[in-house]
């Protein structure tokens, strides 16, 4: 048999407040359940203390107590500037290495030149910049360095010699 609990407090609201009803079944309690969600939670005692934004130095309330900023624009405003520099860079080098890759790409699909031994003043001629290239690793075959440089690779072969071949991973 069901029967209503006497009034008793959750949270610091009475039972016979209509907010909380109980279910017992032989004196064990069952069920505690909210009938209305009219409970407002006091939230002065929970504000974050007053900040200054990173950015434009505008005193500010955080919704979140790690928040650096005011808002979004002054996220994303800082975030893109402090990767200028970073991005300069690349817009300086990246000409540099496409240009030095293309000149490779040009003497391995020509034909009349030998792509195991091309001379160094061939390579000079058309103004490629030694140097400049993506990564470096030793060749295990032929025990040299080849610089690498996106998809093809350089290698010193003999005196003035180059070989231009396309990277494959082993």
């Amino acid at each position: 048999m069901l029967r209503v609990k006497q009034p008793f407090k959750i949270s610091g609201i009475p039972k016979s407040s209509s907010l909380v009803n109980t279910v017992e079944l032989s004196g064990i309690l069952t069920r505690v359940f909210w009938t209305s969600w009219n409970v407002t939670q006091n939230t002065s005692l929970m504000r974050n203390p007053i900040r200054e934004c990173e950015f434009c130095s505008e005193e500010f309330t955080p919704k979140r107590t790690d928040a650096r900023f005011c808002g979004r624009h002054c996220q994303s405003t800082s975030n893109n500037r402090s990767k200028a520099k970073a991005r300069a860079y690349l817009k300086s080098d990246l000409p540099r290495l496409e240009s030095c890759r293309n000149i490779l790409h040009n003497i391995f699909i020509d034909d009349s030149i030998p792509n195991e031994s091309v001379p160094e003043s061939l390579l000079l001629e058309k103004q490629f910049k030694f140097g400049i290239h993506t990564s470096s690793f030793k060749n295990k075959t032929t025990n040299q360095v080849a610089c690498r440089l996106f998809d093809y690779v350089i290698e010193l072969t003999g005196q003035e010699l180059y070989k231009i071949y396309i990277y494959e991973e082993s």
